[in-house]
C-alpha cells in the first residue's frame, strides 16, 4: 500500500489509499504523520531521537515512522546504537 501525491493544494501532502473501499479512493495523510514526514529529508538521514517532539514519547515517534514506512514514504537507512536512521523517499 503506497501513498500517492495528492493533487489538492495542501502543500504536497500525500494522499493514502482508503482501505474500506479496496484502495480505490484516497484521503489526506493524518496531521501527526504529515508533521513527522515534513521533519525528514530526502538526502540527510535523521535519527529517531532527533525527531521526538516535546510532550511525545520515543514510542510515539517510532509508531509514526513505521506507519510512514508501510505507506512507502520513508525508509530505514541505517542504525547507530539503538537509534534508527530514517530518510524520506519519493512515493
Amino acid at each position: 500500500m503506497n501513498a500517492v501525491l495528492s493533487t489538492t493544494p495542501d502543500a504536497g501532502r500525500p494522499a493514502v489509499p482508503c482501505l474500506c473501499c479496496g484502495g480505490t479512493g484516497t484521503f489526506p495523510l493524518r496531521e501527526d504523520l504529515w508533521q513527522t514526514l515534513q521533519r525528514l529529508s530526502f538526502t540527510e538521514a535523521r535519527r529517531t531521537d532527533e525527531l521526538v517532539e516535546a510532550g511525545r514519547t520515543r514510542n510515539a515517534i517510532n509508531n509514526r515512522l513505521v506507519a510512514l514506512e508501510k505507506l512507502g514514504l520513508v525508509t530505514r537507512s541505517g542504525k547507530t546504537g539503538k537509534w534508527v536512521h530514517w530518510l524520506r523517499i519519493n512515493p
